[in-house]
């Protein structure tokens, strides 16, 4: 239900995006796909979160370099037959695209094309 909040609270402006990952939730996003790699669910809720929290800067930045590439790999190799799951982390996978720092990092995870 945390993840679902942190979901919510992202899409309700920029300042309230940025403001949530200056407060540590995308850490506290991928402590919870860290812990909970099983959970289809909880892995499509987490990277529906990502998503939100990826759309500016900051936060392309502050998951690309906190290990969310890896995290967002994990949930997609471990859940390739949940729709939710791999819709969710395509959708991670291309907002951390559009920071550059990202893509050779991307790239070097094997998720390049």
């Amino acid at each position: 239900q945390a993840l679902a909040t942190i979901m919510a609270l992202a899409t309700e402006s920029d300042v309230a995006q940025q403001r949530l990952v200056l407060e540590g939730a995308d850490s506290a996003v991928l402590l919870s796909m860290e812990h909970l790699l099983d959970d289809a669910h909880v892995q499509a809720t987490a990277c529906g979160a990502l998503v939100q929290l990826t759309y500016l800067e900051v936060g392309q930045k502050a998951v690309g370099e906190g290990g969310g590439i890896a995290a967002v790999l994990r949930a997609m190799q471990g859940h390739p037959e949940t729709p939710a799951v791999q819709t969710a982390t395509l959708g991670v996978l291309v907002n951390l695209s559009c920071h550059p720092d990202n893509v050779p990092r991307i790239v070097g995870q094997g998720a390049g094309v």
